[in-house]
């Protein structure tokens, strides 16, 4: 036990989901080149994914970054949970929390770890400064509470690196971009407003092991922002590929930027976004790549995870 409390410990929140677990797992990976003790946050460590992680060495604390209010002096167990962290990967979900209480709970974990003497290194999950880039014709809430987190970390004195995922390989399977198979032919649908730009994908559980690189190597990454992707695709490409992997039937299609307009489609300034700036996220791949160079593209995520993940889906 005397060693285990000599080593520096990295605190990961959501890590029983997406971006956490893969932070998580490539930590525990790299012990050989970063020996550290791995502590998760979730909303309950009883849950079965929590003892799953339990069972690998991570020790699970309970926080609900869902809970944190300023007024009642309320931080849902976040200062607990980052007590005597050297190292934070900060990762919230807007979809899940919203607006204000992503901000609030970003807020909350950036202060708590500005009060840890061991604290030399803040790994925040950011998107890009929409907002700021655009001074702001666009606006989207998901990428606008993580613009106001990150002012507040960089206004806090706190050693911190950004990273910022792209669109996750695992969205196909069940996310926003998740692929359907149309009603009448069965061939499976790519329909995504890209105007003929690519899409930067991250397969999101390979790309901790950029994160945990970066935990590794912090000098070479401290006050840096890099793009988390394996591949950058357009329409034509991801189709192709995906057809080429499954042996299935796909269609493509372009879908007007006038047509989300008319739907009030809430992601609407984001594909604007995606479209305009293509070619700063299309650099993500090569910043991840520099890190992590056999990160994985998005054919092989197909031929690892497609066939399993499908069938799950169907079930």
């Amino acid at each position: 036990g005397g060693l285990r409390m000599a080593l520096p410990i990295i605190t990961v929140f959501g890590a029983t989901g997406k971006q956490g677990g893969g932070v998580v797992a490539a930590l525990l990976a790299q012990q050989h080149e970063f020996p550290c003790a791995v502590r998760g946050v979730c909303r309950d460590p009883r849950s079965a994914a929590a003892l799953r992680l339990v069972a690998q060495g991570v020790e699970m604390v309970a926080a609900d970054v869902s809970h944190v209010s300023e007024s009642e002096g309320d931080d849902g167990g976040i200062a607990r949970a980052v007590a005597g962290s050297a190292g934070v990967f900060a990762s919230f979900d807007f979809w899940t929390l919203g607006f204000d209480k992503e901000v609030a709970a970003g807020k909350a974990v950036v202060d708590a770890a500005r009060r840890e003497p061991a604290m030399r290194h803040f790994v925040c999950s950011s998107l890009e400064p929409m907002g700021d880039r655009t001074n702001g014709r666009l606006a989207f809430g998901a990428f606008d509470s993580k613009a106001r987190i990150v002012e507040h970390l960089e206004r806090s004195g706190l050693p911190f690196t950004l990273v910022k995922y792209a669109t996750y390989c695992e969205n196909f399977v069940d996310g926003h971009t998740r692929l359907q198979r149309s009603a009448t032919t069965g061939a499976w649908r790519f329909e995504y407003a890209l105007g003929g730009a690519g899409l930067t994908l991250v397969p999101v559980h390979d790309a901790g092991r950029v994160v945990a690189r970066i935990f590794a190597q912090r000098e070479r990454y401290l006050g840096r922002s890099i793009g988390l992707a394996g591949d950058h695709l357009t329409l034509a490409e991801m189709a192709a590929t995906f057809a080429r992997v499954t042996g299935e039937a796909v269609e493509t299609r372009d879908v007007p930027l006038e047509e989300l307009r008319a739907a009030g489609a809430p992601s609407l300034n984001m594909w604007i976004y995606k479209r305009e700036f293509e070619q700063e996220f299309a650099e993500y791949v090569a910043q991840s790549r520099a890190i992590v160079p056999d990160l994985l593209s998005f054919e092989q995520w197909l031929r690892l995870h497609w066939p399993t993940q499908a069938q799950s889906q169907a079930q």
